[in-house]
């Protein structure tokens, strides 16, 4: 709850508990506890970090850290030798640590404290060429999306509502495989895609490709009809939004009851306790 504004110089113990990747957001929290109090005689604080936000926090160098630096950065010089240009040694870097872990007690409660590996610069750089390309990638995409969209536009300006030539695309850049990788649906069609592009329909999300293809294992491999199937999914989505939800819950809801309840869900799986294996199966 403290991160900036606070003006409580007495406090001694700092818990982070809220992540946070901006530097000065984090500095702000962090300096609630970094002030000396004369009333209480406090003249330092302790940090309990949670959600390791001390990840982000660069190295604060005093001037006698940093005139220890340069006297060990360049190479030594006997007195005697003429003097030229010094060269610096190149840094060493080291493979990253492993993950390490302490426990500690806070309030008489065991606590294991785990501090993520440190990443070295050389394998920064690796990371942000691979995000540098997967970005690349997404903002072209995006781009040719808007191309195709324009095409489909400047076909509609001049044709109206004659239906859209295979060989304009073409000619335009937009082939069925080059929609399909531009789009990620490789079963798509081309109408499918202008529909799309013009915002007539969407394609389905993550979520509901994963109903559609539990609906369809229930109803081709299981031979669920179309009422069970509905319990089945009803079960779903309440495990999904309560993992603790028991069947007993679900029994007494009014949209089961509406559909016929412990009789109907009978009549179709033969008993309660086939439908909550079957449902217990179906989860994701």
């Amino acid at each position: 709850m403290l991160s900036t504004g606070i003006d409580a110089p007495d406090i001694e113990v700092l818990v982070m508990a809220r992540p946070t990747k901006s530097k000065v957001l984090y500095a702000q929290m962090k300096g609630r506890g970094a002030r000396k109090c004369e009333e209480t005689g406090k003249d330092k604080f302790i940090l309990i970090d949670f959600v390791d936000s001390w990840a982000i926090e660069e190295e604060v160098i005093t001037n006698e850290i940093l005139e220890k630096e340069e006297e060990t950065q360049y190479e030594e010089i006997e007195p005697t030798e003429e003097l030229k240009p010094r060269k610096k040694k190149e840094k060493e870097y080291t493979e990253p640590r492993d993950v390490q872990h302490r426990e500690m007690v806070i309030l008489d409660v065991p606590v294991w404290i785990e501090y993520s590996e440190v990443i070295e610069p050389q394998i920064i750089d690796q990371i942000t060429k691979q995000i540098q390309h997967q970005v690349k990638n997404a903002s072209d995409r995006i781009t040719l999306k808007s191309k195709f969209q324009q095409a489909l536009i400047a076909w509609q300006y001049f044709k109206g509502d004659e239906p859209v030539s295979e060989e304009y695309l073409k000619a335009m850049g937009f082939d069925l495989e080059t929609l399909r990788d531009i789009y990620g649906e490789p079963e798509a069609e081309l109408k499918d895609f202008i529909e799309v592009a013009l915002g007539r329909k969407s394609f389905p999300t993550l979520e509901e490709r994963k109903r559609e293809s539990l609906k369809k294992w229930l109803t081709d491999e299981k031979q669920i009809p179309e009422d069970g199937v509905d319990f089945i999914m009803i079960y779903v989505d309440f495990k999904n939004r309560n993992p603790e939800i028991t069947l007993s819950q679900f029994m007494r809801s009014r949209i089961v009851d509406l559909k016929g309840g412990l009789v109907k869900i009978e009549e179709i799986f033969g008993s309660l306790e086939n439908f909550k294996d079957l449902a217990e199966e179906a989860e994701p």
